[in-house]
């Protein structure tokens, strides 16, 4: 199950049409009970946060089950409020992401030459 969170109206189109199950708009929905609801009471096992300012990251942390994970892609903000309370009790797993190693050439020509994965 894909669960896609944006404020965008736009980008919340485009998950769905990308095959995102379901969208939440943090402005009118509860993103973490959603996702506990979603997911059958726990939390979600693994999200991506993709902005990089403290509410988000709270509130991909706290969208988690006890032992999921985190990846960290977005970095708006260079350091970040992290409720490490939460991190370390719920026993999460945090991951950080930085960009491109250059390897986008590389994953264009294999995805143009009909490879699914790079």
């Amino acid at each position: 199950m894909i669960i896609a969170v944006d404020v965008d109206p736009g980008r919340l189109q485009l998950a769905r049409e990308l095959g995102a199950d379901h969208v939440l708009d943090p402005g009118s929905d509860d993103v973490a009970a959603c996702c506990r609801e979603l997911s059958g009471g726990g939390g979600v096992e693994l999200a991506f946060e993709a902005v990089g300012v403290t509410e988000t990251v709270r509130g991909a942390i706290a969208a988690l089950k006890k032992g999921g994970r985190l990846t960290l892609i977005g970095n708006v903000s260079p350091e970040i409020q992290l409720p490490l309370q939460a991190v370390v009790t719920r026993e999460l797993t945090l991951y950080g992401s930085c960009a491109s190693s250059g390897e986008y050439p590389e994953c264009l020509s294999l995805i143009a030459g009909g490879e699914s994965e790079c």
